[in-house]
């Protein structure tokens, strides 16, 4: 049997352990909270900064693709300017009989020196089997004042138009109406420095 001072000495010894418990466990507590607190800020850091490069990525795909949308509307506008510049000049377009051709084969119309050469013959078959399609001359008015429009709208088209109707002017076609668009074109170029 235990005597009271010896339960006494147990008891302040369990007290004692007990204490020494409570004082880990407090210690443990204490370093808990801030270290999980540092591992959320860094867990949620981290998908911060993910979720900031995959929109950055995506923003860089974006503007490449606004880019090649942007070019492939530049060389479609081009084209079709390029094609109001025929019609401005007076030219749809050309016709090719293939009647004609036949027949100067058929007819033997090329000499043996030209059958030798192939660019003789290209040159007598192009004179003799190609139409020239022509446009009116309102169409053509039409066109002319469209390439300035679009020239004063797109810059890109604004050197183009102005060398077109340069060349077109030269060759006198609806000489006051190109001198009037070509006015307008210089002065924007003018303007935009």
């Amino acid at each position: 049997m235990t005597t009271f001072p010896e339960k006494i000495d147990l008891l302040i010894k369990d007290d004692e352990k007990n204490a020494e418990r409570k004082s880990i466990s407090q210690s443990i507590k204490e370093w808990l909270i801030p270290v999980s607190t540092v591992i959320t800020l860094l867990s949620v850091s981290f998908g911060i900064y993910q979720s900031l490069l995959e929109y950055n990525s995506k923003l860089r795909a974006e503007s490449i693709l606004n880019e090649s949308q942007r070019v492939e509307i530049n060389i479609k506008l081009v084209r079709e300017f390029s094609e109001l510049m025929r019609v401005a000049q007076s030219r749809r377009g050309t016709h090719v009989s293939e009647t004609a051709i036949g027949k100067m084969f058929d007819s033997k119309a090329f000499t043996q020196e030209e059958l030798k050469n192939g660019e003789a013959i290209g040159n007598r078959i192009e004179e003799a089997s190609t139409i020239n399609l022509y446009v009116g001359e309102a169409e053509q008015a039409a066109s002319i004042a469209a390439i300035t429009e679009l020239g004063l709208e797109h810059s890109i088209l604004l050197q183009p138009a102005i060398e077109g109707l340069k060349e077109i002017k030269e060759d006198g076609i609806l000489e006051n109406l190109t001198s009037q668009c070509l006015a307008k074109l210089e002065k924007r170029k003018q303007s935009d420095g």
